[in-house]
């Protein structure tokens, strides 16, 4: 095959536009931090790529879902502490109460406190957490309880206005927790046993304050004691899924790293080695284009 200047001359240019290319594409990897900038450039990188990213949002989604669920069962286990406070209060004033030697007067005196106790129970009842009240189920932007007046009588009641769902968060793929205690089971026993208490005071009956509702109450105090084990137990596992969720992510942006990151001691290496390789071929060049015998005739 013959050999002409032309095809030579062809022949350099594009050596020379194939190594300036291979050079572009490792300045864009120094400039960037980056392996590849268009998917085209690393078909698998960038699959890689995509599917780490996606790993990470869900990852970061489960752990903004656990620690929301930390801060409501944070609030709950606060609320079960105060819910202690007063149920240990209306046991002292039972005690006082069922003291025989009580005069109608100091009963009134008691059933007034009483009366607070139970408003601060209703308070506790409607708790909110953000927008949504703890204790309502799954009926969460209305209240727990509310108070109802008998025209008649004028005898309050407090009735349940919440349901017996769950508020369920999720944890991980397939896992799912309910986190939240049953409004009803937490607060109309303890709104009865109040109720009941006041009753007996009305009445001067300290034997009943003394055998039924003393009873009641210490029953109501353990309930308190197994539903707040049961807060921190499901706190606990928000702590270990929290952790766990940490650790993920490092793994998630080490495998994005390892996907998209570029080794900058190696391309700087690799780009010294091409700038030579330009080098060289435009030595070479300037020897291989010779002058022609049209240079001659001119």
């Amino acid at each position: 095959m013959r050999v002409t200047d032309r095809m030579m001359s062809m022949n350099l240019s594009q050596h020379l536009h194939n190594s300036m290319r291979r050079m572009d594409k490792f300045y864009d990897q120094l400039s960037t931090g980056k392996k590849f900038s268009r998917p085209s450039q690393d078909p698998m990188g960038a699959l890689f790529s995509m599917r780490a990213r996606n790993d990470i949002e869900i990852n970061d989604q489960f752990r903004k879902n656990v620690e929301s669920a930390e801060d409501w069962l944070n609030n709950t286990d606060n609320l079960m502490d105060n819910l202690g406070k007063i149920a240990h209060r209306a046991s002292e004033l039972m005690v006082q109460a069922a003291n025989e030697t009580h005069e109608k007067t100091g009963y009134d005196s008691i059933a007034k406190e009483v009366k607070e106790l139970r408003e601060g129970l209703l308070e506790l009842a409607n708790t909110r957490f953000g927008d949504r009240y703890i204790f309502s189920g799954q009926r969460t932007q209305s209240p727990a309880y509310e108070r109802v007046v008998d025209p008649d009588t004028g005898e309050v009641s407090f009735n349940y206005l919440g349901d017996d769902g769950g508020i369920t968060f999720r944890l991980a793929p397939g896992a799912e927790v309910s986190i939240n205690l049953n409004g009803e089971e937490v607060f109309q026993p303890f709104f009865d046993i109040l109720g009941n208490f006041m009753e007996n005071l009305a009445n001067g009956d300290s034997q009943a304050i003394s055998q039924v509702d003393k009873a009641a109450i210490n029953g109501q105090m353990d309930n308190f004691l197994a539903q707040r084990t049961e807060v921190g137990a499901l706190g606990r596992r928000m702590e270990l899924s929290r952790e766990r969720l940490i650790d993920q992510e490092v793994h998630l942006r080490k495998s994005l790293a390892d996907a998209e990151s570029v080794d900058i001691a190696k391309v700087i290496s690799e780009l010294n080695m091409e700038e030579n390789v330009y080098r060289s071929a435009l030595a070479a060049g300037a020897r291989i284009v010779q002058p022609s015998l049209i240079d001659f005739l001119r």
